[in-house]
């Protein structure tokens, strides 16, 4: 059996611990590299869903809430903030009610099927399938019944206490199952608002003719057209304590050239600190392909040198075995 000198075992160590090094060097590149590509597939489909829907959303935008943050807010803000949290829910429902006629306010709340760029969606994690939309959303993106005809508000239950939810046929089997998760939710033993089988009133409609549109630039795929969701339809009832959130993610109006009426409707409703800005719809996506770049030139840069360092290190594992061999 050969014996090894201590020069060799030195080099074995070397390219041992060399070969360790590449292989991370490679898969955190591979990584990297996955990261980017998906993000620039996104920045792509999100140019697409802003050149499909510019025109029917021009004129509209977006009055997000904001939480306070930043270094001129104190913990004292936040505190407040919080304490104040119910007031501002019963505003927002307030600010809704505002809007939603007088500007013909559009309302689609689909977080379950935002993206980062980076983790899956809620729906994809966790099976979310639904988004919250309103009347006028109907309205403005028409929703196809299995006859072939428009879906209106007229064919809803009006009753302030009805949940009315929208089911794609594709997903008719499962009928039950989503009648039992909304109870589940919102009826005794979930949020206690009331909810009972015999109050959910569920409507079908064509998944494979309807585009079920997010207007929303955070989510990617398909142009922003979602999948098959389930449709919510907002209720006060029900969704009022969501409200806030709902009309952060997902609600638009017509005002882009009423914008000092806006201004007092917002400061009647008691909501100034909260809603700093007002962005038209097209703003956000611009402002979201902006963002992914960053991110993609950040983290193909990442990417480059890793690959770049594991080229070094495969260059140096090489020298040393040609040495080895000599």
């Amino acid at each position: 059996m050969e014996q090894l000198t201590k020069k060799q075992i030195k080099r074995r160590i070397s390219i041992s611990l060399l070969a360790i090094l590449l292989i991370g060097l490679l898969a955190a590149a591979a990584v990297y590299g996955v990261v980017t590509a998906r993000n620039l597939s996104i920045s792509s489909d999100v140019r697409k869903t802003h050149k499909a829907i510019e025109d029917k959303v021009n004129g509209y935008i977006l009055i997000p809430f904001s939480e306070p943050a930043g270094a001129e807010f104190s913990e004292e803000d936040f505190i407040e903030f919080n304490q104040n949290i119910d007031e501002i829910y019963e505003c927002a429902i307030d600010l809704y009610k505002q809007t939603v006629d007088n500007y013909n306010g559009i309302l689609i709340d689909a977080y379950n099927f935002e993206t980062d760029g980076v983790d899956p969606t809620l729906c994809e994690q966790f099976g979310q399938d639904w988004v919250i939309i309103n009347t006028n959303y109907l309205d403005f993106n028409p929703v196809y019944a299995p006859d072939g005809t428009i879906i209106t508000r007229e064919q809803l239950v009006t009753q302030e206490n009805i949940f009315n939810v929208i089911v794609p046929i594709s997903k008719k089997d499962k009928v039950a199952e989503i009648v039992d998760f909304r109870v589940a939710g919102y009826g005794e033993g979930g949020l206690d608002l009331g909810l009972t089988e015999d109050l959910v009133n569920v409507v079908f409609y064509d998944d494979s003719k309807s585009r079920i549109q997010a207007y929303n630039p955070l989510v990617a795929g398909n142009e922003g057209i979602i999948e098959s969701p389930v449709l919510e339809i907002w209720n006060e009832q029900y969704f009022g304590m969501q409200t806030g959130n709902a009309l952060a993610r997902g609600y638009f109006i017509n005002a882009e050239t009423r914008g000092d009426e806006l201004r007092s409707v917002i400061e009647l409703c008691g909501l100034s600190n909260e809603i700093n800005q007002t962005p038209t719809v097209s703003d956000t996506f611009e402002e979201r392909i902006s963002s992914i770049n960053t991110f993609i030139f950040l983290y193909g840069s990442i990417g480059l040198v890793l690959l770049v360092g594991a080229v070094i290190v495969a260059i140096i594992i090489r020298k040393i075995v040609m040495l080895r061999a000599v």
